[in-house]
This record gives C-alpha cells, structure tokens and sequence, in this order.
C-alpha cells in the first residue's frame, strides 16, 4: 500500500473506506519507485503484500517474531497510533528484564521511545484496549466511523470506566445526556470500526531474521542517486554514517595529522579573505575582529573525540584563564536549568581553545560543596568575556550572550556562530542543530541532552547533573563548536560568503539578543479593542 491507492480488504469490507481522499498527485508514483530503490541501495530490505497496507505486515512481523524469538526486542519505528495496539510489556527472559518493553514505538523526530508504560501513563490504557479506543474514536483521514463527539481523551475515560466495547455497549442505556446518544446511534456500526482498525497479525508473507538485517551502504550506487536528485547536503552525511571522509575533504591533508575527511584551510587563506573585504570600511573602523579569526591555523588538529575536565577549584581557574589570553578563538558555551534566559540560572560554563580538548566550570550542581561559586567564576571570567578583542566561537550564541547578560556580564567578541554559519551554507539543512552539524561535518556523535537529563514528566533540570557526566556533555559542546568553526570557515570562504558573515549575519546577533531581551511595547486598551472587534465578527459567522 506504499502509493495508498492499492485495494486492500479493508476497502473491500467497506468501500468508504478512505475513499473520501483525494487520488495522490502522478508525480508521486515515481517518487515511491526512487524512494524504494534508494532504501534497497543503502541495504533496507523491502517488504509489501498487495491487499495489505504495511501496518499490517509490521503486525504480522511483530507477532512472529514475538513468537519465535521471545528473547528479542521490538522497536517499531513510526507514530502511527494503530501500531499502539502491538505494544506490550515484558515477563522476564533470558535476556530482557521484567520491566523492559518487549514492542515498542520509537519517533525518530523527537528521538524517543514509546511503550505500554507509557500509554498506560498518556491515556490510562492497556495496549489491548487500543482496538476498542480506536473503534470508538473513528478516523476521519481514513474514513472509519466511530461515535460523534468522542475523541481519544473521552474514549479513554469511557474504557476506564467500562473495561471493554463490548462492556460499554451492553450498558449504553445507562449513559446519560448527548454522549450516551451518540454511543447507542453508532451502535450499529462499531462492529464495523473494530474490523477496520483491526490490524492483521497473518499476512501470508515470507519473512527470514537473518536476510532482515541491514547491509552496509553501497555507496557506488548511492552517492550517485544522491547528485541526481541534487540531495547534495546528504552526501557528506551519507560518507559520515558509513566512516568515510567528506566529499569536500582536502586530499593535501591526507598525509598530516587531521582527522579524516576535515579540510583544513590553505597557508596564506586569512589574509587573502583579509583582502577580498572593503578596505574602505576597515580603514574607517580600525582593526576589525574578523581580521584575527578569517581562517584557523593550519596546524591545529581536528579530533574524533576529547580529552574533558571540569574546573573545580581557583588555581585551576586561573591556570585557564592565563591560557585563555593565548587562545587563537574561544569556543564557549553555557549550561543552565531553562531556555528562558530570563528565568535560567546558571549551572556551568564550558570553553575550549583547542580541537580535541574542553573545560567545564561547574557553579550549580548536587554536590555544591565540590565545586567554586557562580560569582567567583565570574569574576574570574568577566575580563576574557568583556574583551572585544578576543574572539569567541559557538554554537547558537545569542542564548549564551542573553544568559551571561541575565548574569551580570557583557559577552563580546562574538566572531562565530556555527548555527548562523550552517544556514548561510545550506538554509535547506533539515536542521541546524549542533548534534546534527557534528554528526553531517565531522562524522561524530554527540551525547544528546535526552540521555543526560531523560525526557517528559521525568524530565531532570541540568543542576541534578552529577559533575562528571555535566563534564563530558558540557565540555563536548564547546569542542564541537570549535571543531566546526574549523570546517566551516573555509566553506564560507569558497562560497563567497564571508563578507556577508562577518558584517552582517554576525552583528545581527547581538541586535536579535537586544529584541529579545527588551522584548515589545504594546497597548492594552487597542488589544482589548481588536479582540471585541474579532468577537463581533465571529458572533455574526
């Protein structure tokens, strides 16, 4: 059912059955053959059976499976909300902990699980009442009928109270006012929802674990597809995933010490930018900023991973800050307890002034006893931060200007921005995120902030972060941040961009940071006025 026009029995048991959808658009048929063929050329095994649509072959799969390899966790990788009637919890095996989901969904956008703990914790459910939900609930971009008025929140309640559909229909006549109405008016058809939603478990399919597995990329075929289709971006992220260097990489670095597949820019590159900007407005202006940090040194190692340590006491302190008034760029970032900088309090600083290498000064944890105050880092800092003339690097650094600036103190030197610099290269990056920039440009994978701090109601602020592990993370951050600034400098360069960078996109920053920070001006009494006059007209409608 991959083109979602396939007759399936489904449209056979109840020919309404989506047929309200418009018919896909013809451009989308050879869409689906190119996607397929690209799912088998980085070595995704295809499965279909027409007369089925795939939740019903992920049905059949999962209960097989199940069946056959008891020992074997399930992850299904969707949020489509008919696969929660296969979730289920686990008794204890050879290999799984009672507690462990043995079938679970996971959401790759938001890059979390979702198991019967959790649907039980949502909805007050079991994966076996899904069906019964469902039936209830109807859908209507698929046509199915179900009770009016219901949606998933009161079917849920309706199957608290009453256990099953089958339960709740035997005692319809006791439900009272307009939904006990429409329960028994839909009466008739409920029958019908439940097959409808009612995935397939037996779909007569072929099915071999082994051949299942996933084969390494075939990146003769697929790099290829890639530039025909102009999926241009993908491609470096493509020889990352796989462990192969860069597109872009410099093959006069291969015999240095860089790390694999990362150009480093050519002897001489920052003073020929330096020459390409206007010598009228440099002239006027005195030394710019950007005339220090053009291009990095060539020298400098770009690391797969780093060496961290936290700074725990004032004579590490000083020791970093002597070594800050060397640094060629100062990769920095903050770590705190909200993303509203107005409501955040500070929990750490993080710096690396080289590749490889990062700092974490901790002020805010479980054990302050371990670590300097707030104010005394601080101080300490406050001179290497107010310094214009020492450039800072980051990722997203209007936060971290907003958050010291709620702290007492004025960052300045902003030289480079690793997220502005990945929209000038590429808008069309399907994110801008700093795990996401490490991952496409150096091939690497960050600890993600989910495993740090988990996610949801359980969700930890940064402040309950044990000192070591806010370390790696925070510290981390800050490496990257530096290490792509070594990246995608040269980019700007070869694109023409710099200019544009360093004297607008990067002042910005700090106006943007201003805005936010003061926020607008508005009238009550005109607000109060539109809103009437909206109210007038919805009133009318």
């Amino acid at each position: 059912d991959v083109s979602g026009d396939t007759e399936t029995f489904r449209s056979q048991l109840y020919p309404d059955y989506k047929a309200h959808r418009p018919p896909p658009p013809q451009d989308l048929f050879p869409q689906v053959d190119r996607c397929l063929a690209m799912l088998r050329e980085i070595g995704v095994p295809v499965l279909g059976m027409v007369g089925y649509e795939a939740d019903d072959v992920i049905a059949t799969l999962v209960k097989r499976l199940r069946k056959q390899h008891p020992d074997l966790r399930i992850r299904m990788v969707s949020k489509d909300k008919d696969l929660k009637q296969l979730l289920e919890s686990n008794g204890a095996t050879a290999t799984l902990s009672p507690c462990s989901p043995a079938v679970e969904l996971f959401d790759v956008h938001t890059d979390t699980p979702y198991d019967a703990a959790k649907l039980q914790e949502e909805l007050g459910i079991t994966p076996a009442q899904v069906i019964d939900l469902l039936s209830l609930m109807g859908d209507a971009v698929d046509n199915v009928p179900g009770v009016d008025g219901v949606g998933e929140k009161t079917a849920a309640a309706l199957l608290k109270e009453w256990g099953t559909l089958d339960n709740l229909m035997a005692h319809a006549s006791e439900i009272k006012g307009k939904r006990g109405e429409n329960i028994r008016s839909a009466a008739s058809l409920l029958p019908l929802s439940r097959q409808l939603v009612t995935l397939h478990t037996d779909v007569p399919i072929e099915f071999d674990l082994d051949s299942a597995r996933v084969e390494r990329f075939d990146l003769g075929k697929l790099i290829p597809r890639l530039k025909e289709l102009g999926f241009n971006r993908y491609q470096d992220e493509i020889r990352a995933i796989t462990g192969q260097p860069p597109a872009s990489a410099n093959p006069a670095t291969s015999g240095s010490a860089s790390m694999p597949g990362v150009p480093l820019p050519p002897e001489g590159a920052g003073k020929a930018n330096e020459n390409r900007r206007s010598t009228t407005s440099d002239a006027a202006l005195g030394p710019s900023l950007f005339d220090a940090m053009d291009e990095p040194k060539p020298s400098l190692i770009l690391a797969q991973s780093g060496t961290y340590s936290a700074i725990t006491a004032r004579p590490q302190l000083e020791a970093l800050v002597r070594d800050l008034a060397d640094a060629e760029c100062i990769a920095v970032d903050t770590e705190t307890t909200s993303l509203s900088p107005h409501d955040a309090k500070l929990c750490g600083i993080s710096i690396s002034i080289a590749p490889g290498t990062g700092f974490y000064i901790p002020v805010r944890s479980p054990t302050p006893d371990a670590h300097l105050d707030e104010k005394t880092v601080l101080d300490a800092l406050r001179p290497v931060l107010e310094d214009a003339t020492r450039p800072k690097c980051g990722h997203n650094l209007k936060y971290d200007l907003l958050i010291f600036r709620a702290h007492g103190v004025t960052l300045r030197g902003m030289a480079f921005d690793s997220m502005v610099a990945s929209y000038l290269i590429d808008a069309s990056r399907s994110s801008h995120a700093l795990d996401a920039l490490a991952l496409a440009l150096l091939g690497r994978t960050n600890i993600s902030i989910s495993q740090l701090l988990g996610s949801g109601k359980t969700q930890k602020t940064f402040d309950s972060v044990p000192i070591d592990q806010a370390t790696h993370y925070a510290a981390e951050d800050a490496d990257v941040a530096l290490q792509l600034r070594h990246v995608m400098l040269p980019q700007l360069r070869a694109m023409s961009l710099m200019p544009l960078f360093t004297e607008v996109e990067m002042p910005l920053v700090e106006v943007l940071a201003e805005l936010e920070w003061n926020g607008i001006l508005v009238d009550p009494a005109e607000l109060d006025r539109q809103r009437a006059r909206l109210q007038r007209k919805i009133d009318e409608l």
